[in-house]
């Protein structure tokens, strides 16, 4: 289970980011947050395969700090779209 769990953070978070990059461009702190979520998820597949506690804990420390990127991304409202001409 963990290996799935690893694999979905890796491919959601790497898309996001990708997506992040190429359509809102000025997101950073948002984007800096996807990216920690495919980092996190890469520790996790690490560690469901080596069972080293570390790997695990450093998983979830990244994914943590990469939700608390997310948050600060939120607040300056980097997804906000401008339709004014």
């Amino acid at each position: 289970m963990t290996v799935l769990a690893g694999i979905f953070l890796l491919l959601f978070g790497g898309g996001g980011s990708w997506l992040l990059a190429t359509r809102f461009a000025s997101a950073t702190y948002t984007r800096i947050g996807y990216a920690a979520m495919a980092i996190s998820g890469i520790f996790a597949v690490v560690w469901a395969f080596s069972g080293s506690l570390p790997f695990g804990v450093s998983a979830v420390v990244i994914l943590v700090i990469g939700g608390l990127f997310g948050i600060i991304g939120a607040f300056r409202k980097e997804l906000r779209i401008d339709l004014t001409p």
